[in-house]
């Protein structure tokens, strides 16, 4: 039963920032609150708790004088002056895409102009983006909704950043119809599209999909939805406890994924519980032929391995398109020629891998350097804008519209209206 392990699963930087600005408020301060869950995911909460960053559901649970974290889906502005009115230390952990999306509908707002959200107009950040329009906002997710729209003469159109692209492009060409001058802004957020990208491809090649999440997130219903649609046997779980081994057939091929608000750990426990009903079929098989005992001593002896695990391995052999890699597992690990980092290694150098999968189903250890590469680009990215720094980047290819270019390995875009103070010609001048 080979596993195909997702590498863009689990938290996005947005979450991953506001659980962390949690965990440090509850620390320094000697508890916090958070208003609402900070992520929709039970397990992540609770584990919150028990480190003092307790959870209240309306600014009336909370204590003059407290210290609060706002969560990652943002607060309207009058939620910051019912807590300023309340004395309250304000942590504000919004996701940076949120808060630019906040700026948009503000600027809309203050110049007279309608803002409509696409999303679900129950979802936090889409109540919390309405809030910054002002009065001038309105919500819909159908095209249905979009077309019982009141004409405009003009409006800014965003999106909830986990609403998939294709629904946000349907949903904006019925909004045109009602909207004579439209501002289409893509405020998609680029992680929850390349997680969804990633997951549509191993749900392709998958007889069975496992999308880890909680109930009531939106983007792992976003994941679990659009995986369904691919494989049928598609099942969505909060925790390994929830997986159903009598599901799962030898020789399946399954597919585990996670959605954005996940915790890294919820996510492994699952991997390593498909892990688990694998190795226990191939021990059954082994017992077939007599050698089952022999080699369950011999696995005692050797390190156990995950796939997302990052660890340091030596180079035993290079091959012309793959170099093999000793990571003390019963079996050596492959990491394809693409996926090194550098292809300047030779025989006996330690390089530093992750685990994709620990069976490709032909018993193989599948490694990569690239996915810690590219995780640590997209971390330095997030955190240069973040400060407001520069960065350099190497323009590719002139498409319709702008510019393809690099940044750190990091596949970009750059509007041609952003690529110089006057007007661009020939965008291949860039390239």
């Amino acid at each position: 039963m080979p596993l195909f392990v997702a590498g863009l699963a689990g938290y996005c930087y947005g979450v991953r920032r506001a659980m962390e600005t949690a965990e440090k408020a509850a620390r320094e301060n000697g508890g916090c609150v958070t208003l609402g869950s900070i992520i929709h995911n039970p397990q992540a909460v609770a584990d919150l708790a028990a480190k003092g960053a307790v959870c209240a559901e309306s600014i009336d649970q909370i204590r003059n004088g407290a210290v609060c974290v706002i969560r990652s889906h943002g607060e309207p502005p009058e939620t910051y002056e019912q807590l300023r009115a309340k004395n309250v230390t304000v942590v504000d952990a919004t996701c940076p895409t949120v808060s630019r999306i906040h700026r948009l509908a503000e600027e809309a707002a203050n110049q007279g102009r309608n803002v409509i959200v696409v999303g679900r107009a129950s979802h936090p950040e889409v109540k919390a983006i309405l809030g910054w329009a002002k009065g001038h906002g309105k919500a819909v997710l159908t095209q249905e909704e979009a077309l019982a729209l009141p004409p405009m003469k003009e409006a800014l159109i965003v999106c909830q950043t986990t609403l998939s692209l294709e629904r946000y492009r349907h949903v904006c060409a019925a909004i045109c119809r009602r909207v004579e001058k439209p501002d289409i802004r893509n405020t998609n957020c680029q992680a929850t599209a390349l997680r969804r990208e990633e997951a549509a491809e191993i749900a392709h090649k998958a007889d069975a999909m496992i999308v880890v999440g909680g109930s009531e997130s939106s983007n792992t219903r976003e994941l679990w939805e659009l995986c369904k649609s691919i494989c049928p046997r598609s099942v969505r779980v909060e925790c390994a406890q929830e997986i159903d081994p009598s599901g799962y057939k030898p020789g399946d091929l399954i597919g585990i994924t996670a959605g954005a608000s996940t915790p890294e750990g919820t996510f492994k426990e699952v991997v390593a519980r498909m892990n688990d009903i694998e190795n226990k079929e191939q021990i059954t098989e082994n017992n077939e032929t007599a050698e089952s005992d022999f080699m369950a001593d011999v696995e005692k002896t050797l390190k156990q391995i995950r796939p997302g695990q990052v660890i340091v391995g030596t180079v035993v052999q290079i091959t012309d398109d793959e170099v093999c890699v000793n990571v003390g597992y019963k079996a050596d690990g492959l990491v394809k020629k693409a996926d090194l980092s550098s292809t300047d290694v030779k025989i006996g150098d330690e390089i530093e891998v992750e685990v994709v999968k620990v069976n490709d189903g032909a018993g193989n250890v599948l490694l990569s350097q690239r996915n810690i590469v590219n995780r640590r680009a997209w971390d330095a990215i997030v955190a240069a804008y973040e400060a407001g720094e520069f960065v350099d980047g190497v323009g590719k290819e002139a498409v319709k519209g702008g510019l393809l270019a690099q940044i750190n390995g990091i596949r970009t875009f750059i509007p041609a209206s952003q690529l110089s103070l006057r007007y661009v010609e020939k965008i291949d001048e860039f390239v």
